[in-house]
């Protein structure tokens, strides 16, 4: 039901970021792009991203979400015009709030005119930092495989491969779920660390943070993180 539910909205999304008529021309259209990261530096899939150009209010289409995906990224097109059909109504130079929806995380930037987007007479690009205490959205190949059920399910395991598969030996699903409750440690990270040998909060815990960042891709200030964050967790 879950992958059903998914699946309608990601559909839904697809439809509503389909420019208007209006928009055929470049001289109609202006991009925003960039990039969600935690404050570990992963990646954070599944995030709404907003921009609005703050000088039309209300204005269709110049306020417009998109959904980063697995790398974090986004892309939004917004319906502002170029000085060449507008003239002295024209959006050059509005300020535009690229804004996280469902935190805090914001940022301002200028319509400023250039060349970064032929398919627009502009673009913007931004790069946002979301507390690591926020969960990316999207469904991983796992959940996929269990919430579709059936066919599909069996259908999706084999096309990915046994890679996939958690053994026992190596902490099992249950196992790599303990990891992500610590704050900044998503499916990636905790693949990683089961690498490594981490399988549970009580590993990350009694791990060495410089031996950690020497085997993993974590920075030593990253590393020092997540071993307190999992000694904190033991605490509670």
């Amino acid at each position: 039901m879950r992958a059903g539910f998914v699946l309608v909205v990601l559909a839904l999304a697809l439809v509503l970021s389909l420019p208007a008529a209006g928009e055929h021309t470049p001289d109609h259209r202006y991009y925003v792009t960039g990039t969600v990261t935690n404050d570990l530096g992963q990646p954070v899939c599944g995030l709404t991203v907003r921009a609005t150009d703050t000088n039309t209010p209300g204005v269709d289409g110049t306020s417009r979400t998109a959904t980063t995906d697995g790398q974090g990224r986004f892309l939004i097109q917004l319906h502002l015009h170029s000085d060449e059909i507008a003239g002295e109504q024209s959006n050059v130079g509005d300020t535009l709030v690229v804004a996280v929806e469902g935190t805090d995380v914001t940022t301002t930037v200028s319509a400023g005119k250039n060349t970064n987007n032929p398919a627009g007479w502009g673009q913007q690009t931004v790069e946002l930092v979301v507390p690591s205490s926020v969960k990316e959205q999207c469904l991983g190949l796992e959940e996929i495989a269990l919430y579709g059920g059936g066919a599909a399910g069996v259908l999706a395991v084999a096309f990915f491969g046994v890679r996939f598969v958690r053994s026992p030996r190596r902490g099992g699903r249950g196992a790599r779920r303990g990891l992500m409750e610590i704050p900044g440690v998503g499916r990636a990270r905790a693949r990683e660390l089961e690498t490594y040998g981490i399988r549970s909060v009580e590993d990350l815990a009694e791990a060495d943070p410089e031996d950690l960042a020497e085997e993993t891709s974590l920075t030593p200030k990253q590393a020092r993180l997540l071993v307190t964050r999992a000694n904190e967790s033991l605490k509670e």
